[in-house]
């Protein structure tokens, strides 16, 4: 059988054809057999004299044209903010080989190199997008195998997400002398929307008549996942997106400085600096106004379900990190189980 990255193809002329991605580009050859033993044949040697053509990609040949073509289904943040460093760090520690020539050995050296004073959640981060340009590597048929997928990411002990209680919110906000980005965080803990999706909404993306909040990509701003999603306006974000609306300039952001956008620099820094004013606990960043978001409600007992779709999360296995606090909820399941007869 050819190679998952290496496939025959007969076409009505009666000739075998075998097609392979060569640098994103997918191509065909033809095997000029009308048989398939003698196809599979010219396949075994194409293939092998392909990858040893390919074998002598360095990685840094291949992270120029991991960004020029990946730049139109990745952010630019996510590719300068976390791509980036992964392939710097890899470079540094493993050396810049031919792709080809990494091995596990590598993958391993690298990942203890980096737990050597980093948490073992960036580290996966990095990890993973690693494996994920090594996978790309590999359907482009610049590599045989991904040195990635023969190892694993490094164990996290599991904790629970850092989140205000009602009481330190209050004390949070009370910190919090100016307006705007009061607002700006009483919206991020009734939403659970993320950082950037706040600093991006538009007013044309608010139905103030149906109570709708549409989350979706923009010409500045995409999704985590690409896809978009609505959430309806609680009583408490409808009095918030109605103050802001009496207060509007000219800029169709909801949340601004004078006109102009925010940077997720300047917030988190400003969150950072309420919080230690507050006394409250460091763990807490920007993200866990989200994390607080999901946490009362399921304190509320509403469904990981309801609460997935609310987040956006793709999965409700991500949402799974919030099943602890609702333990005292199955309560009242097991209180209907009885020894006695009804």
């Amino acid at each position: 059988m050819p190679s998952p990255k290496f496939f025959l193809y007969k076409r009505p002329n009666g000739y075998w054809y075998i097609g392979y991605f060569d640098n994103g580009r997918k191509r065909w050859k033809s095997t000029r057999a009308t048989l398939k033993p003698e196809a599979l044949h010219f396949l075994s040697e194409f293939r092998a004299n392909l990858r040893s053509r390919v074998s002598t990609v360095l990685l840094s040949d291949f992270v120029t044209q991991f960004e020029s073509t990946q730049s139109h289904s990745l952010r630019p943040s996510t590719i300068q903010r976390i791509y980036r460093p992964a392939f710097e760090a890899f470079l540094s520690i493993c050396g810049n080989k031919a792709l080809s020539a990494y091995t596990i050995k590598d993958v391993e050296t690298f990942k203890n190199a980096m737990l050597e004073g980093r948490s073992a959640t960036y580290v996966n981060i990095l990890f993973r997008c690693l494996r994920a340009a090594f996978n790309l590597a590999l359907n482009w048929g610049a590599v045989a195998q991904n040195p990635f997928s023969k190892s694993s990411i490094v164990r996290v002990p599991e904790r629970i997400p850092a989140h205000f209680t009602r009481e330190q919110f209050k004390a949070f906000l009370e910190a919090t002398k100016e307006p705007m980005l009061r607002d700006l965080f009483a919206f991020a803990v009734v939403t659970g929307l993320r950082q950037g999706e706040i600093l991006n909404l538009t007013w044309s993306d608010i139905q103030f008549q149906r109570r709708l909040i549409t989350v979706q990509s923009s010409g500045r701003h995409f999704t985590k996942t690409g896809k978009a999603r609505t959430i309806p306006i609680s009583d408490v974000a409808f009095s918030i997106l109605s103050t802001r609306r009496l207060v509007a300039s000219s800029s169709d952001l909801v949340f601004h400085r004078k006109g102009l956008p925010l940077s997720q620099t300047y917030v988190g820094h400003r969150f950072k600096r309420i919080v230690r004013t507050a006394k409250l606990d460091e763990a807490l960043h920007f993200h866990s106004l989200r994390h607080t978001f999901a946490t009362w409600l399921v304190q509320e007992g509403v469904s990981l379900y309801e609460i997935q779709k609310l987040l956006g999360h793709s999965s409700i296995a991500v949402t799974q990190v919030y099943s602890h606090l609702a333990v005292s909820q199955l309560h009242n399941a097991v209180s209907k189980i009885s020894l006695t007869s009804n």
